[in-house]
């Protein structure tokens, strides 16, 4: 089962460490945000189930979380400067799992869900 509510506290937690008046990183905020909002709008439209939509929510909160440190080191966003999506995978997944400390990827699906 997912918890939103603990992804989207982790997630916050996550961004303590940067400037929220940079702009970009506003920027990367709101886009994050609004990725969330639609992909729940698109599962409550095609009717999926509640897991699905948490599913949708979830990846949809994480898709870019690469981004806000290439902010932050190199001011840009674009790609040939850092690869984010790498970097959001090691933050997840790899071995400092800054984040992913809190996530959880079952070894028999492909479900996320967070740690009690």
């Amino acid at each position: 089962m997912i918890d939103l509510e603990k992804a989207r506290l982790a997630f916050e937690e996550y961004l303590e460490q940067f400037c929220r008046e940079d702009e970009k990183i506003r920027l990367k905020i709101v886009h994050t945000k609004g990725v969330v909002r639609c992909a729940a709008k698109i599962c409550d439209g095609m009717g999926l189930s509640r897991e699905d939509c948490d599913l949708a929510q979830l990846i949809a909160l994480l898709h870019d979380i690469g981004r806000f440190e290439q902010v932050r080191r190199f001011d840009s966003f674009e790609p040939s400067v850092m690869n984010h999506a790498a970097y959001g995978t090691e933050l997840l997944f790899g071995s400092r799992q800054i984040v992913g400390q809190q996530i959880l990827v079952t070894t028999n699906s492909t479900l996320l869900y967070l740690k009690n």
